[in-house]
């Protein structure tokens, strides 16, 4: 809240005689030196910053009088809130641009004292006569970008504080609202330039809202840790403010520095205890620390003060990491039930019953919510796998051919993925509009290795189907293009060594195939294609190492699956018996 300027002057140290000493004792016990603006410093929208500073209209209007030496009446005008007459301050100001309408600076001034009186649009509109007069008025320029900020409209803000910063490079109050509306509008790599070599204003409530300012722009860069240093600054103003605590956890926690996090979620607990949402912070924190046990406690306490969806999800992570699936299922059902509107929410629930292998619950849930976001490629992509899971293969590859054709973008390419999972995996010869689809998204694709790998693995799959007597040229020129892309790509290197193999090129598979293994060291096929290679190669003892690998992970895989079907059994029993009323 801003104080009235009555307050301010009354608060001043005595032998500050005259208009030009209140002006500069303002300016000093503020620290609006030029900082003389009465736009936020605002950031990201989950960084509540620093909005006008106390005595800030006051100092303006004392000063701009002081300063210029204008006639009795604007002086009159502007030394009027001193007394806290901000109305008749207002009044005198309007007098004085009635008379004197060509005068730019009065202007500014008595716009700035609209926007403090409430009064956003007379504000504006001042300000925009002010320019008309001097179009390079950096005060001008200045307090409408400010005004801008302040009532939440950065994209208009943004070239007028452009125009104040040129108009006026040594401005740092500029320099601040011009980061501050660059931050709001994500363009965090010109903000840090607004911003760099721009020393933190005086006032220590400045300072934090400079300090929050900076971790908005660092966070947006992808500069983490810097973002929590900055909140750490801003902390060590104010240790025990609660928001300052909580977005300062905040910061830490995607700097990967959990254990402050916590410290900071804890105090700010102790502080706030009724504060729900802190609650839910410091839980999620303990969650991915793996305090699986205070988690949970914390979530409970949570949800005693105010539960939502977000905390239920929550809960039903912490319950899935505890080994509880039981109630996962029934908190991610609440999760939906509290936001039904909300997509992720189902999401979550269908991927926990996939996470179990229930698929037919997962198929409904999945389903319901294609129909209900019918936009979501998610949704439509989890139904897709959900029908491969249950064996509907030609009806799993239908979805995610559709899904893929009617979607662009990333989200396409999602689709496009997956419908190359299921043609690779299911027993069945895929069809050819599914390995037409694929080898078009290759096509239009050209640097999308994974893209390629699909379409010639694809390829090479109908064409062993159908008996050919090797590769076709088409199918090792797609899956050599995808090496050549992602070298990486377990993917591309074992499918093509698969398809050298099949062309009996085997100094070429062998490359092609070790590379696989190295990749992914879990495959039994990978491991029992390579020892043939080594056999026909003449190795006899490499072939005799691979058959023993090929055998251990024969064994890691039947126990695997012998593990999914217990924990599938269990679950599915608990599910029947315990089904949550609808």
């Amino acid at each position: 809240m801003i104080r009235p300027a009555s307050d301010v002057v009354r608060a001043l140290p005595p032998g500050r005689a005259g208009r030009l000493g209140r002006c500069e004792a303002v300016q000093d016990r503020f620290g609006t030196r030029s900082w003389l603006t009465l736009g936020p410093f605002v950031g990201r929208a989950d960084y509540s910053l620093l909005t006008a500073a106390s005595g800030l209209l006051a100092a303006t209007l004392l000063c701009s009088a002081a300063l210029s030496g204008q006639q009795n009446d604007r002086a009159r005008a502007e030394a009027a809130p001193a007394s806290g007459d901000l109305a008749g301050a207002t009044r005198a100001l309007e007098g004085w641009v009635h008379s004197h309408p060509q005068d730019a600076a009065a202007r500014v001034t008595l716009g700035k004292a609209y926007l403090l009186a409430g009064k956003p649009d007379r504000a504006e509109a001042e300000l925009r006569r002010a320019l008309s007069i001097e179009p390079g008025n950096p005060d001008a320029l200045l307090a409408l970008g400010s005004l801008y900020n302040l009532t939440g409209a950065p994209a208009q803000a943004e070239p007028f504080l452009r125009r104040a910063v040129r108009a006026s490079p040594d401005n740092a109050a500029a320099h601040l609202e011009w980061a501050a509306a660059l931050s709001r509008l994500h363009r965090y790599t010109e903000a840090a330039a607004a911003l760099k070599g721009v020393p933190p204003p005086p006032a220590p409530s400045q300072q934090i809202a400079y300090f929050r300012l900076k971790a908005a722009i660092d966070s947006g860069n992808g500069h983490s840790d810097a973002a929590a240093a900055d909140m750490e600054a801003a902390l060590r103003l104010r240790p025990d403010d609660v928001d300052l605590l909580t977005a300062t956890a905040l910061a830490e926690t995607e700097a990967r520095r959990a254990d402050a996090a916590i410290r900071h979620l804890e105090a700010a607990a102790r502080l706030a205890p009724q504060r729900p949402e802190i609650a839910y912070h410091l839980a999620l924190a303990q969650f991915h620390t793996g305090k699986l046990d205070a988690a949970w406690a914390t979530a409970e306490r949570a949800v005693q003060l105010g539960d939502n969806a977000a905390l239920e999800s929550l809960r039903g992570d912490i319950a899935e990491a505890r080994g509880d699936s039981l109630t996962a299922v029934r908190c991610y059902q609440a999760a939906v039930a509290l936001a039904p509107g909300e997509e992720q929410y189902r999401l979550a629930l269908g991927a926990e019953l996939l996470r179990h292998q229930t698929f037919e619950p997962a198929l409904a849930v999945f389903e319901q919510a294609a129909q209900l976001f019918p936009q979501s490629v998610r949704a439509r992509v989890a139904k897709g796998l959900t029908l491969f899971f249950l064996e509907r293969y030609a009806d799993a590859a239908h979805t995610l051919l559709e899904t893929a054709r009617s979607t662009s973008g990333p989200e396409s390419v999602l689709a496009f993925h997956y419908l190359g999972e299921v043609a690779l995996d299911e027993p069945s010869t895929p069809a050819e509009p599914v390995a037409q689809a694929l080898c078009q998204q290759a096509d239009a694709s050209p640097r999308d290795g994974d893209a390629a790998a699909y379409c010639g693995a694809v390829l090479l799959k109908i064409e062993h189907d159908r008996g050919n007597s090797r590769p076709s040229a088409e199918a090792l020129r797609y899956l050599g293009a995808a090496v050549r892309i992602s070298p990486a790509s377990q993917l591309a290197r074992c499918q093509l060594g698969k398809a050298l193999e099949w062309a009996q090129a085997w100094a070429r598979a062998r490359t092609e195939m070790e590379a696989c293994v190295r990749l992914n060291p879990d495959s039994a096929e990978a491991h029992y294609r390579l020892s043939r290679i080594y056999q026909r190669l003449g190795e006899a003892a490499l072939a005799q190492k691979e058959r023993l690998l090929q055998a251990q992970a024969v064994r890691r895989l039947t126990e695997e699956n012998a593990r999914r079907d217990s924990t599938l059994k269990k679950f599915l029993y608990t599910l029947r018996d315990q089904a949550p009323a609808r």
